[in-house]
């Protein structure tokens, strides 16, 4: 009886254990699940008004904003297909929320670490303007821009390094010079690293150790080639895999202006790059229409005024109004694909950067001669 006393006891302490343990799982998975969903909502929150603050900022020339982020892994990403979207979590497939790029412009790196988001937004224009680009990064992300005269006026360019916020002054962008060929002082807690060459070539740039032991995709480099013809190209590297202080070119695009240019500082590698550039130049076409027509209609108003005055001075006016080299943009802009600057691409690119610096001439003496802007 004694022995089957035990057992009992024994019994009733493994019974109330495992239904104890039952209990316990049932309001740790209760307040698991609380959590997660607590935490979607904090996210889809901040993405109904991130998107709101993009669209406000996109209409807005040389806007600068500093946003305080909740505390998740805050990704962009654009694929080969260019279907590009942020998104919050570890993967876009289990994203707990999201939003699509749709019709904005936004280069960017594709992690977005930190507290706080940076935005900035620039008019692009080439040679009228065309629309604005949004570029979005953390404060946490490197910028180094080699020394040059050139990489002065970028540096210039890009956004200050601290900014107020609410009378606070905030850390906001992490950017500075460097000579590739003396020691870079001040590179440590930033999770990416993104180069700017002018001058040098990164395959001749040893990398700092600081950087060595990053994610390769994570320490990124653009070249910015000069080249004997037109349009200017951009080289894109990351660190190679085989040898960590080396650079290894990835793929090479084009550039159109500054605010190209400082697309490709921002963007996370070609794609992204090549991505938004690509879905720009559909604007650049219906701008490039715009101003066909008003340059036709300009030539048929001059006309129908040299009908009852011959002695018009707008006749001279009609020389800046030869549609040919606008004809010629709408024509070339289909043909250009900034993910491939070989063969007949370059070739269209080329005729666009001459038809489009006509068209600036043209411009320029419809000023000089007091005639009606073509833009």
């Amino acid at each position: 009886m004694k022995n089957k006393g035990q057992v009992e006891v024994q019994f009733n302490w493994i019974f109330i254990l495992i239904v104890g343990a039952i209990i316990l799982s049932f309001f740790v998975v209760i307040a698991m699940r609380q959590k997660q969903a607590s935490e979607s909502s904090i996210n889809v929150g901040f993405f109904v008004n991130f998107e709101k603050a993009l669209s406000g900022i996109s209409v807005v020339e040389g806007k600068k904003l500093l946003f305080e982020v909740p505390n998740m892994d805050l990704n962009y990403e654009c694929t080969q297909s260019c279907d590009c979207a942020a998104y919050a979590g570890v993967s876009r497939a289990r994203a707990s929320a999201s939003f699509n790029m749709r019709d904005k412009l936004i280069f960017s790196p594709n992690k977005l670490k930190g507290n706080h988001l940076l935005t900035m937004s620039t008019a692009w224009s080439y040679p009228f303007r065309i629309v604005n680009f949004l570029y979005i990064t953390s404060p946490e992300v490197k910028y180094l821009i080699e020394d040059t005269p050139l990489g002065n006026s970028f540096y210039n360019l890009l956004p200050d390094k601290v900014l107020r916020v609410e009378q606070t002054e905030q850390r906001a962008f992490d950017k500075q010079l460097f000579t590739p060929d003396q020691p870079i002082k001040a590179i440590s807690g930033n999770y990416k690293a993104k180069f700017t060459f002018i001058e040098s070539k990164p395959e001749d740039f040893t990398i700092p150790s600081e950087l060595v032991n990053l994610p390769n995709k994570d320490v990124t480099a653009i070249y910015f080639e000069k080249t004997a013809g037109s349009p200017e190209r951009i080289r894109f590297y990351e660190k190679d895999s085989s040898d960590k202080t080396k650079f290894r070119e990835t793929g090479v695009s084009y550039s159109f202006g500054e605010a190209t240019q400082i697309g490709a500082i921002f963007a996370e590698d070609l794609n992204a790059y090549a991505c938004m550039m690509n879905k720009a130049l559909k604007k650049y076409e219906m701008v490039a229409r715009v101003y066909l027509e008003k340059q036709n209609a300009l030539v048929v108003k001059i006309n129908e005024i040299l009908l009852t005055n011959p002695s018009s001075p707008l006749k001279n006016c009609l020389i800046s109004y030869v549609n040919s080299y606008m004809d010629e943009v709408i024509i070339n802009v289909p043909n250009i694909n900034f993910k491939n600057q070989l063969g007949e691409n370059d070739i269209a690119a080329r005729d666009l950067t001459s038809n489009v610096r006509s068209i600036s001439l043209q411009n320029d003496n419809a000023i000089r001669g007091s005639c009606p802007q073509i833009y």
